[in-house]
């Protein structure tokens, strides 16, 4: 009677201990979500200034390099002292000879302008009677011998525009001329887009005066606000980063604060201040942000990135209602919680004793991946080895499963024998999901370059070659990478043969939408900075197959010179320099001579442009069999490179994601026993 006078105690301690450990866990959740939110809106901020910045240097470069050129330079010369036939015919010859530039780069046109400030010739005759007086600061600084790219502005009959300004040196050295290329706003503003997110979140720029000169996403909510300047198409240039002291959208006739001030991210951002605010203030629409922001000193421009504070915090709210239903549940909710604890114990316990999952007897663990635990298994009836991997059933939610299964769906497709195999999957009886694969004792590229530097041509060649086959499959199917690396490419020995290819981890892949090849939605980096291209930089979901074979190229370099293409010392400098940097030629990385067809294969994969690469990863393959060198490294010394050397080496086991550490050290004896 005593113990069953004292039964209550255990319940109501589990109910506090619950209520306890929940109202802890609500704050400690909060506080993660809120750190969440400012780290996205940082990488999303410095995302877009990365990119902005790579594309006024590259946009710098072009202005040096046509007013560095003879025939430009010869032609200005005409412009100053030629008779007027003389002069018009030199700005006809100016504008046949940039014609390509303006089109490529979708110029809104160009200027020459001289000594007095006066043009010399135009891109156009309406352009000759333009007000320079806007750039004025700019043009002195290019008269001083500086080339200078400019913060939009508003030029008469064209619209808002940017420059881009560089002195045109005469032969003496000396700098009667600059060349003033006029760049659309549009394309500044594009630049900036590939760093938002949500249905909310812009990335936008401004001056010191908290002019906005960039495209706003809001544009039909000002002007029924009567926030933009009569007749104005835009918010560019027309707006100013203010708050009405309202919230606009809401109630756009609401009274307003008749002079407001600058908003507080603009008045932080002005004063030369980096920032972020996840708890909200006041756009320029009244309405309730947070947000991230710096301030480029070089360009005279603040970059903010902003999400509706409602859309930022939707997750936070969820969670807390969530928490508010379950605090009325809280005995079952600890019941449950300790039946899925045991659960999750008694699987745990199972796979490192020697679970059986369907056919599949569990030897040991390999390791942890991405989303579960690999281990080696042994089937049942054909005594195979295989690497079964896991969902670990503590982190199982319907999204978690939704992107496990379709990696499986999408590797199991591919059947080129240079793929990893998908074998089987399915459900084990306490429900935890699985999948049986392909497993592969060798070593990753890179560790290959870390035993034997840099390879020779014809090996190289080999191995490309191979793991081109392997894409070309996955690109006909409607699958791109995206993640292709040293470390996503392993080499083994398999069934007699040596320097066999294996393409791992899919899992970045991405099926077509209506027919098309593409990337995952978002504009967030996707892949390893050292081997991304320039279009998964700027925007990740236009990636496709061209992508796969510019990171193909940057392996191939790489095991060509041991090094990769470009380093740098931070994420934005990498990125820029795969924006605009022209690659080192190989046999120059190397000190030695290199094949001169191999070399230039691997920097037309290289090419900035997808479409001065090879069109397919197929032709790619076929490129590389047609190399002087192919064929030159031989079965035989492959065997022979495996015997002497990588006998010594502890292999690594190789699943659908990146070889774990532990499978790393497996033993070789033991698999090949196996």
């Amino acid at each position: 009677m005593r113990a069953r006078a004292w039964a209550w105690v255990g319940p109501l301690l589990a109910m506090i201990a619950v209520a306890g450990i929940g109202t802890w866990l609500d704050r400690a959740l909060a506080e993660a979500l809120r750190e969440d939110l400012r780290t996205q809106l940082e990488a999303l901020r410095d995302t877009g200034v990365v990119a902005l910045e790579a594309w006024m240097e590259g946009r710098g470069a072009l202005a040096t390099s046509i007013a560095e050129d003879p025939g430009i330079v010869a032609l200005t010369a005409d412009l100053r002292r030629g008779a007027p036939a003389e002069r018009a015919l030199a700005v006809a010859h100016i504008r046949e000879r940039l014609a390509e530039e303006m089109r490529h780069l979708a110029l809104s046109g160009f200027l020459i302008l001289g000594p007095d400030g006066r043009p010399l010739a135009a891109s156009a005759d309406r352009l000759v009677e333009a007000d320079p007086s806007p750039a004025r600061a700019w043009l002195d600084r290019a008269r001083g011998g500086e080339t200078v790219i400019s913060s939009p502005f508003p030029v008469a009959g064209v619209g808002a525009v940017m420059i881009a300004a560089a002195p045109l040196r005469d032969p003496a050295g000396l700098s009667p001329a600059i060349l003033v290329l006029l760049l659309p706003v549009e394309a500044f503003t594009a630049v900036l887009r590939t760093a938002r997110v949500g249905a909310s979140g812009e990335t936008y720029a401004f001056n010191s005066q908290g002019l906005l000169l960039s495209h706003s996403r809001f544009d039909d909510d000002l002007r029924a606000a009567g926030l933009l300047p009569g007749g104005a198409a835009d918010a560019v240039l027309g707006l100013e980063i203010r708050d009405p002291g309202v919230n606009v959208v809401k109630d756009s006739s609401a009274r307003r604060d008749p002079s407001p001030p600058l908003t507080r991210m603009a008045l932080s951002a002005v004063r030369g201040e980096t920032g972020v605010d996840v708890d909200g203030y006041p756009d320029y629409r009244g309405v309730p942000v947070a947000g991230a922001w710096t301030w480029l000193a070089r360009r005279g421009i603040g970059i903010a990135t902003e999400l509706d504070l409602a859309e930022a915090q939707r997750t936070s709210l969820l969670v807390r209602n969530g928490f508010r239903a379950i605090v009325g549940l809280l005995l079952a909710t600890a019941a449950a919680g300790a039946l899925a604890g045991a659960s999750r114990r008694h699987w745990r316990r199972r796979a490192e004793e020697g679970a059986v999952l369907g056919p599949y007897e569990i030897e040991r663990p390999l390791g942890e991946g991405g989303m579960g635990k690999v281990y080696l298994a042994r089937h049942a009836l054909l005594q195979r080895p295989t690497a079964v991997k896991v969902l670990r059933a503590d982190r199982l939610s319907p999204e978690m499963l939704s992107r496990f299964e379709n990696e499986v769906r999408l590797t199991a497709g591919l059947t080129h024998p240079n793929t990893i195999a998908v074998y089987d999957f399915g459900r084990d009886a306490d429900e935890s999901f699985y999948y049986a694969m392909e497993y592969v004792d060798g070593l990753t590229l890179g560790r290959l370059v870390d035993l034997s530097g840099p390879l020779p041509c014809g090996r190289v060649i080999s191995i490309l070659a191979q793991a081109a086959g392997s894409l070309a499959e996955a690109h006909g199917l409607g699958l791109a990478h995206r993640d292709i690396k040293p470390s996503n490419i392993m080499l083994a020995a398999r069934g007699g043969l040596h320097d066999v290819v294996k393409v791992l981890d899919f899992g970045l892949a991405r099926a077509p939408a209506r027919g098309g090849i593409h990337g995952s939605a978002g504009s967030s980096l996707v892949g390893t900075p050292l081997f991304l291209s320039p279009e998964l930089i700027l925007d990740g979901a236009a990636a496709g197959p061209s992508s796969d074979i510019y990171q193909l190229g940057a392996v191939g370099y790489f095991l060509l010179t041991g090094s990769a293409p470009f380093h740098g010392t931070s994420l934005e400098e990498i990125c820029a320099l795969h924006l605009e940097a022209h690659v080192e030629l190989p046999d120059q990385r190397l000190g030695r001579a290199v094949t001169r067809d191999l070399a230039d294969l691997l920097l037309a994969c290289l090419a900035k442009a997808p479409a001065d690469r090879p069109p397919t990863a197929a032709a790619l393959a076929e490129a590389l069999r047609a190399c002087a060198d192919a064929g030159t490294w031989t079965e035989e010394d492959a065997r022979r490179w495996w015997e002497t050397l990588a006998g010594d080496v502890p292999p690594q086991a190789a699943s659908l994601s990146a070889a774990p550490p532990a499978a790393e050290r497996s033993d070789v004896a033991e698999q090949r026993r196996s």
